[in-house]
């Protein structure tokens, strides 16, 4: 069972490398990027790589970290960006229950979405403290400083590795598409921190002890009040715990924390919604009343399984309509998308070559750049230029993190240890339901960190295979 199970993996991973490669050659074409900006991504990560190897003691570490903290502060009180889209609503929402407004309930995004409050409600309490988006932004930094601490001790448990450990932390603490996405209020930074996190207690703590299982739970209740993607997370877990259950047969046991932990988060996260409904803050609790409606997007062929604005419109946009009449829509919607089967056959591929490898959005965060020409070490440079040379860098590094993300997935036995197995799972499980339902580009965030791991590993793997073959050679 563990064997077909892992084949099952290994034959997902496969089919989806093939499907990457060949995105990113066609993508790697349509960027026209000069030579300059592939060396300039090849350095970065050769640099990471330099930058791990002075990571020898805690003190080295914490430096390291402070550095990263003095970028990272750097970039959002250097860039004044204008919060525009979701993350406008957000912050206006936060502001509305920060003042006992419930204004916010007549947006379509809380109305049909309640679970959005949550994030929203994490903005109010922000706002108590100062009501500045600095304070949201202060502490995205805090949560991506969170992240990849998670990410560090996510690596050293499951590889016992201390190079890859630190390579992945300072992959993950300098990834550019997180970087630039400081300054934007989005829900990414604290739901993928908790769940990093969450996952990290689950292989190191003694999950026999039940209040160790209940806090696992409780933070994963969080994550998804902020974000409803822990819920993936979840699964993986319990996939996890049951291919250990049976490779170890100790099937009780096994199923036994599975059970406890599931039956605790679902607990925990109902007291979270019900007090959400119970305080008026979400009269709908933090659930989901539209979930059909990401596989109407996310079976579109027109939109690439993205946001389709026509079909919303058609769903939401008349207010007298009921919600049987809504459902009827989706579910018709779904029905016609479903029919093309020739198209339906393509559009995973699309999805990978548009969202998977997508341009990570800059909209959100150089959205109020006043000056056309801006001074970088005495000298005047373009700035329209410099965001344009940012996305073409940061997809070569994105393509490259990728492939050797996917080079490790593909080799299995060869790199991966029993407890990467739960990432592996996360990262199976997260691609393949958005192949299904609605992807945007900006849905990967919550990948980097996997990404970070599954790369330190290929590249300190490589690192030690040219060491030995250089050795024979001599």
């Amino acid at each position: 069972m563990v064997k077909l199970f892992k084949n099952l993996l290994k034959t997902y991973s496969i089919l989806l490398f093939i499907a990457i490669v060949a995105g990113i050659f066609v993508s790697a074409f349509k960027l026209k990027a000069n030579i300059a900006l592939y060396i300039a991504a090849t350095l970065f990560i050769l640099i990471m790589l330099g930058i791990s190897k002075l990571i020898k003691n805690n003190i080295s570490l914490i430096i390291v970290s402070l550095f990263a903290l003095l970028v990272m502060l750097y970039i959002i009180f250097t860039i004044k960006n204008v919060q525009i889209s979701d993350f406008e609503l957000f912050y206006n929402a936060g502001l509305d229950i920060k003042y006992g407004r419930r204004d916010y309930l007549a947006f379509d995004k809380f109305f049909f979405w309640p679970f959005q409050v949550g994030y929203s409600s994490y903005i109010a309490l922000l706002l108590n403290i100062w009501e500045n988006e600095m304070i949201i932004k202060l502490s995205n930094v805090f949560w991506a400083m969170f992240a990849s601490f998670s990410i560090y001790g996510l690596t050293l448990e499951t590889t016992k590795n201390f190079k890859m450990a630190n390579l992945a932390f300072v992959i993950h603490l300098f990834f550019p598409a997180r970087l630039v996405m400081l300054p934007v209020i989005t829900n990414q930074f604290l739901a993928s921190a908790l769940i990093y996190f969450a996952l990290y207690l689950w292989l190191k703590l003694d999950t026999n002890n039940f209040l160790n299982i209940l806090l696992i739970a409780f933070i994963l209740a969080l994550a998804n009040a902020a974000r409803s993607i822990a819920i993936v997370s979840l699964g993986a877990i319990c996939l996890f715990g049951l291919l250990n259950a049976i490779k170890l047969k100790s099937y009780n046991q096994e199923i036994s924390k599975i059970l406890k932990l599931c039956l605790c988060y679902v607990i925990i996260f109902t007291c979270i919604s019900s007090s959400f409904a119970w305080t008026g803050l979400s009269p709908r609790g933090l659930k989901n009343d539209a979930l059909l409606w990401k596989f109407a997007t996310g079976t579109n062929y027109e939109y690439n399984g993205a946001y389709n604005p026509a079909l919303y419109q058609k769903i939401y946009g008349d207010e007298g309509m009921t919600e049987e009449e809504r459902e009827y829509l989706t579910k018709q919607a779904i029905k016609d998308n479903l029919s093309q089967t020739d198209k339906m056959l393509v559009l995973p591929y699309k999805k990978i070559e548009s969202h998977f490898l997508g341009v990570q959005p800059t909209e959100y965060t150089f959205n109020n750049i006043k000056n056309n020409t801006i001074n970088l070490f005495g000298k005047n440079y373009n700035t329209s230029q410099l965001i344009a040379n940012y996305v073409l860098f940061e997809r070569i590094f994105f393509f490259i993190i990728l492939i050797f993300t996917m080079i490790t997935l593909v080799s299995f036995n060869k790199c991966i240890t029993d407890k990467m197995w739960i990432f592996i799972i996360v990262f199976a499980e997260y691609t393949f339901i958005h192949l299904i339902i609605e992807m945007q580009s900006r849905y990967m965030f919550f990948l980097f960190g996997f990404m970070a791991v599954f790369a330190a590993v290929f590249i300190i793997n490589l690192e030690s295979t040219l060491k030995t073959k250089l050795k024979r050679m001599q």
